[in-house]
């Protein structure tokens, strides 16, 4: 998860690094770091390819963060149990 994260971090920076101090200077110590995203985000242009970068590295840190939660509420199975479920929902057609 700190990987997800950290890209995400990167992004963002990358991001904030391209536009220079016109950017430093709009984001101001008093935002909280949701409100430095949003503007961040809503000042790159709608067809900035970082955006996409953006969205997948969230989409993927969420889903990440779901999976965490499965492992820790224990909605896990061993890959034998896996393996056995996929054999019996798609069953191999046996060459005779």
């Amino acid at each position: 998860m700190k990987n997800c994260r950290l890209e995400a971090n990167l992004l963002i920076g990358r991001a904030f690094c391209s536009w220079g101090k016109k950017c430093q200077a709009m984001l101001s110590s008093d935002m909280t770091v949701k409100q430095q995203i949003h503007h961040l985000v809503d000042e790159l242009p709608d067809d900035s390819p970082l955006l996409i970068e953006v969205r997948e590295a969230l989409r993927i840190n969420h889903a990440i963060g779901e999976a965490m939660e499965d492992v820790r509420d224990g909605r896990t199975y061993g890959a034998e149990d896996f393996m056995a479920k996929v054999q019996q929902r798609w069953p191999r057609k046996s060459s005779e």
